[in-house]
């Protein structure tokens, strides 16, 4: 099974297209972070005991999930039989220090468009848009700035250790994690597999046909892929 895990918001419903086209080669779910949890640790013991449930499972991490995949992956190889990394980091992506994380208190009182419009080149499409703007907008303040102070005191301490086989998806105009830091990631997993998607950080969303074929193809490549279905 392919276990989708969601970027910041952590609804997961963003990743609903994806898992949709992905659903007729394998089966796949998408796994919303718990609302109230925010630091890695936390979501690493929480991911654990669901994979517990689930079995062995094929990770998806988008953005703020990247780090926990793979975090569980190091530490219970058992649980993970491959990962796909998408416009994602294992180090905080940008130099700037924790403590600004409380400024998006203020940002969520300001008008979200233009925002998006920057993150986004102008190149998203309205009905992501209606579906975006909920998804950040439902996640509480509390934690939206907790899961940003997280990533901004992120230190790769397992750099270089032994990783399951692996996927990066690097969104090459990304205004949010620097494709720099994208491919950073990609060369700290031995043996990494990188596809360049042209699309801005929610090239899941933005780019789904696209991501969709890069990640069956991936699967295909496993020792014990997914069966597919006729």
């Amino acid at each position: 099974m392919l276990m989708l895990l969601p970027g910041l918001d952590g609804s997961g419903r963003l990743l609903e297209p994806l898992a949709s086209e992905l659903s007729g080669v394998t089966a796949c779910r998408v796994t919303a972070l718990p609302a109230h949890l925010a630091d890695y640790s936390e979501l690493e013991r929480w991911l654990v005991c669901e994979l517990e449930r689930a079995g062995p499972c094929v990770l998806l991490g988008e953005s703020f999930s990247g780090p926990l995949v793979l975090r569980v992956a190091r530490q219970r190889p058992d649980l993970v039989r491959g990962l796909v990394l998408v416009a994602t980091f294992s180090r905080r992506p940008r130099r700037v220090p924790a403590g600004i994380a409380p400024l998006a208190y203020v940002l969520r009182h300001l008008p979200l468009r233009p925002g998006l419009r920057w993150v986004f080149d102008h190149g998203l499409a309205a009905s992501l848009r209606d579906r975006l703007e909920p998804a950040i907008l439902g996640l509480p303040a509390r934690t939206l700035v907790n899961r940003l102070r997280s990533v901004l005191r992120l230190r790769d301490d397992a750099e270089g250790a032994p990783a399951p086989p692996t996927l990066v998806l690097v969104a090459t105009r990304d205004r949010v994690v620097p494709p720099k830091a994208q491919h950073g990631l990609a060369s700290s997993v031995p043996g990494a597999r990188v596809v360049e998607v042209a699309g801005p950080h929610l090239i899941a969303e933005c780019r789904t046909t696209e991501c969709a074929g890069a990640i069956v193809e991936f699967l295909a490549s496993l020792p014990s892929a997914p069966k597919t279905r006729n």
